[in-house]
């Protein structure tokens, strides 16, 4: 019998926005859900040094949802999907995790990275949870709504 609660579940919630890690501080507060705030942006060599970095934090969680494009400080140029990276480390590690990004499909007025991002829907996750679906332990948000993917963490989490 699973004897966890909510109290016990702990997210790592990953966004280059500041405003964007505010709201997603406000939904998990809101649920009495533990959190800790990480914008990838101010990842440098020292925080790396002092086990300050993303890769570090997911020893101390249950769960990550992570926006999916960022510019990480030693990749010059554009945003890239960094968040793909955090999803390969958190599966490795056997945590919970969630994209959540502005890319909807749905009105192309919306979602800024839509067209960058419809290949790793269509043709991974598709698949995945198609032969998966009791067990594999990531979430997918298209819509920037931190209370649906913040949801579906702790349903996951509960039903562990």
């Amino acid at each position: 019998m699973n004897t966890r609660t909510i109290a016990d579940m702990k997210i790592l919630i990953i966004d280059d926005k500041a405003s964007e890690l505010e709201r997603a501080a406000e939904v998990a507060k809101s649920k009495g859900i533990g959190f800790q705030l990480y914008n990838p942006t101010l990842d440098t060599w020292g925080a790396r040094q002092t086990n300050d970095s993303w890769p570090e934090m997911l020893e101390h969680v249950d769960a990550i949802a992570t926006d999916l494009f960022w510019k990480p400080e030693f990749v010059p140029g554009q945003e890239v999907p960094s968040g793909l990276l955090v999803v390969i480390q958190a599966l490795y590690r056997k945590k919970l995790v969630a994209i959540c990004t502005d890319a909807s499909k749905i009105d192309p007025r919306r979602g800024h990275h839509g067209e960058k991002i419809g290949f790793i829907y269509e043709g991974y996750l598709q698949n995945a949870w198609d032969v998966n679906k009791d067990t594999f332990p990531f979430f997918w948000n298209e819509e920037k709504d931190w209370e649906k993917c913040i949801h579906q963490l702790h349903l996951a989490f509960n039903g562990l």
